[in-house]
This record gives C-alpha cells, structure tokens and sequence, in this order.
C-alpha cells in the first residue's frame, strides 16, 4: 500500500515540477485584465447589480451572460439531461438542462440549470374571490387586500394549476445553465455571483434603486396597491390605469404590459 501512495504522487509532483511559473503567472495577469474588461463593458443595474442580503458581490443578470458571450464570441448549446413531466390534476413539471460554452466549435467550459413547478414561484398563484375553486373555505387561505377606484377587493393564494407553465419553467431552468455557465469563463465568479432575478417576488432581494424607488411609492401611496406586484400607488395611478387597464397596476406594470 505505502509503495502504491508513493507511485500515485509522481505525476503530481511531475506536474508541478513542468510548470513554467512565468507562463501561469502571465496568464492570470490576462485572467484578471480580461475580468476588468468585461465588467467594463456591463452597465450596472441592467446587466449586474448588487443585491440587498448577499453581501458586496454583484450579481450577474440574464442580459449581462447573454453580452459578455457576445463579447467573447463564445455560442452555447443546450441539453435536456433530465426531465419529468406530469399532466395528471394540476400536474408537475421538473427540468435539469446543461448549458454548453463553445468557442470556434471548441467546448469552453459546461454548466447545469434545474427549475420544476413546486419552486414558490409557479406553485402558488392570487386570484379573486370569483376565480376560487368551488367549496373552498376562502378564511382558511392568505389573501391580500386591493384597493382601487372601484372599491376594496381581496386575492387569496391557492395552489397553481402547473400544466400552462411548463414552458416557462424550461426556460428558466435553460437560463440558469447559461448564468451558471458563463461564471466559469475567465473565473468570473469572482466577480460575480449567481443570477437572483428568478427568485419569487417575496423572497427575491432587491437592487438598492429599485428598493428606493418602492420606498418614494409607498410613501406617496394613499392606500391603493398594484394588482400585479402589490407595490403601493398613487390614487392618480391607480384610477389611471383602472380606466386602460381595467385593474390597478403600478407604472412598472403598465410598461411590462405595453411593451
């Protein structure tokens, strides 16, 4: 056994002895400068952000993977590696995709995504009283109080039918592979940190602007709320888009809607 463990380390020691010291230290002076560059080139905000909860290291964003890959020529290829797929009563669905990083046809580095309908986010859903299953005893569910130009109303929480969701959750799952990927080049994990902008609504933490911004909206808010993302909003704004939109929505809800 003693003469084995002293074979196995050879190659380890053959290897560090082969190093060319100035070549690797070149090459992370590269590393670093090529982590300056692509920061550079991000806007923050948009493309990154720091986010409130998880400490000084900014958080890569969807926009900002899809641009460093531009910027690097870097294509990318998927891979469903594993899936379940349920349509029985409200259904389940759960992907595993592997994210691929090529350059000139060349493999860079890999990296995997999951996301299934049982995360907070698609397993439960608001509606209106109107829309609850028959027989639910509406007391024993979490609701939360809409006030708008036409009277106070109530939501309540009740599980979600995942079968309508199936796709949108392959395609999260598809693009926490390519953040998870995209980490790995040039180690810019250093950096950066995981993409946070799937996260639910309640949990999800919050770019310091945006924070502000719903702290100047609740404080100018005189009792009406969004519809959509419970953000406090202006009588102005609420009547405003009761009138287009048949509901209240908040001025980040009107744009999602028209755009």
């Amino acid at each position: 056994m003693a003469q084995n463990a002293i074979v196995e380390t050879i190659p380890q020691l053959s290897l560090i002895n082969d190093l060319d010291v100035n070549l690797v230290s070149a090459t992370l002076t590269k590393v670093k400068t090529l982590q300056s560059t692509l920061k550079n080139i991000l806007t923050e905000n948009h493309d990154y952000g720091k986010i409130q909860g998880c400490g000084d290291k900014p958080t890569l964003l969807k926009p900002g993977a899809e641009k460093i890959l531009m910027a690097l020529s870097i294509t990318s290829s998927y891979e469903l590696v594993e899936h379940t797929e349920s349509f029985e009563d409200k259904g389940f669905f759960a992907y595993t995709v592997k994210c691929t990083l090529l350059k000139n046809g060349q493999k860079i580095t890999e990296g995997l995504g999951h996301a299934n309908s049982k995360e907070k986010k698609w397993a439960y859903e608001f509606v209106y009283e109107k829309d609850l299953p028959p027989g639910t005893d509406k007391e024993l569910l979490k609701k939360k109080k809409i006030e708008s130009a036409k009277g106070t109303f109530y939501k309540y929480e009740i599980e979600a039918d995942a079968n309508s969701k199936a796709n949108t959750i392959l395609k999260m799952a598809k693009k926490r592979a390519q953040i998870d990927a995209v980490l790995t080049v040039a180690s810019l994990s250093e950096i950066f940190t995981q993409d946070f902008d799937d996260l639910p609504s309640e949990t999800q933490p919050t770019v310091q602007p945006v924070v502000n911004k719903i702290k100047q909206d609740t404080q100018a808010a005189k009792d009406f709320y969004c519809d959509n993302c419970g953000a406090g909003i202006t009588e102005k704004v609420a009547n405003y888009s009761t009138e287009k939109f048949g509901r209240t929505l908040c001025m980040a809800c009107q744009k999602t809607i028209n755009s």
